[in-house]
């Protein structure tokens, strides 16, 4: 026994080095991303880890290049609230400009923070194509917070919008490395606190850049569809809140929501939900569809 009344052990251990060792192990970690409401937790992907290690540090911010290159999002009067067209001199009506006035749209509303060019495009393009989720986030946001200013002006105030990004098929989702549209999307969860559902799929075709606009009707109604696990309770009677990058003919969306208010009808509801659009950019190329 020694002196202070200790057994004695030989070799001696080395406590101080256990006592570490156990305290390093016992760690906490961040838990996982949250799907929507009732959806299932979500593991970042590893290209989604390494965006934010590598990517991310480097890259300047949105707010930074945007004043830099002299872009703001455009003001609400600089757009037709119905087809999200630009205003040259002419007066929009509620009923909608000249362009969409007298058609009957698949949407009652849309907001967009610009056209399709200049810096917006090449931002776009690095979302969808370099698979810069950080960026992709950042304009939802902004595009999210335009929404939310909308929604308020208009005194809709609840129930809340659902938002309902436009799906990608599985198989270019791959390809890419990213669900552009919902991560934008959870921009806009993020700016405004709606909630967020996936009632669509999409499966694999032509994309609608590489066909004709006057084929992508066509293409696109053929390419979409209602989950069957879908819950048209999250949507029907209320309003929808369809979310994309790019509007051009308007075939994509149109479709969306026709399939969202047809779900609605064969589940015995009698609401159909009222559809707003929210887009990052609109281009010129085409008259959107009726």
């Amino acid at each position: 026994m020694s002196s202070s009344g200790e057994k004695f052990t030989w070799p001696p251990r080395p406590v101080a080095r256990e006592a570490e060792k156990s305290a390093s192990v016992v760690r906490t970690f961040p838990a996982p991303g949250r799907a929507a409401a009732g959806g299932r937790a979500i593991k970042p992907s590893v290209w989604a880890s390494m965006e934010r290690v590598f990517l991310d540090i480097t890259a300047r911010p949105l707010r930074d290049r945007a004043a830099e290159a002299g872009w703001a999002p455009d003001d609400p009067s600089e757009y037709c609230a119905r087809c999200g067209r630009t205003l040259h001199a002419k007066a929009a009506l509620p009923e909608g400009c000249d362009t969409c006035r007298g058609m009957r749209l698949a949407w009652s509303r849309i907001v967009r923070l610009g056209e399709y060019a200049g810096p917006l495009r090449t931002w776009i393009h690095e979302v969808k194509y370099t698979r810069w989720r950080r960026l992709g986030h950042d304009l939802g946001e902004m595009l999210g917070q335009a929404l939310l200013a909308r929604w308020i002006e208009h005194g809709r105030l609840s129930p809340e919008p659902v938002i309902v990004p436009v799906p990608d098929a599985s198989l270019r989702r791959l390809l890419r490395g990213i669900d552009h549209a919902m991560v934008i999307a959870r921009g806009v969860q993020a700016a405004t606190g709606w909630g967020l559902v996936q009632p669509l799929h999409r499966r694999f075709g032509s994309s609608q850049v590489s066909v004709a606009p006057s084929e992508r009707a066509t293409n696109v109604a053929r390419s979409f569809g209602i989950r069957k696990d879908s819950d048209i309770d999250q949507f029907c009677g209320g309003t929808v809140v369809l979310v994309d990058d790019v509007l051009t003919t308007g075939a994509t969306l149109r479709t969306c929501a026709k399939l969202i208010a047809s779900a609605c009808r064969k589940g015995g509801k009698d609401d159909v939900p009222d559809v707003w659009a929210a887009i990052l950019a609109r281009t010129g190329e085409a008259k959107p569809t009726r």
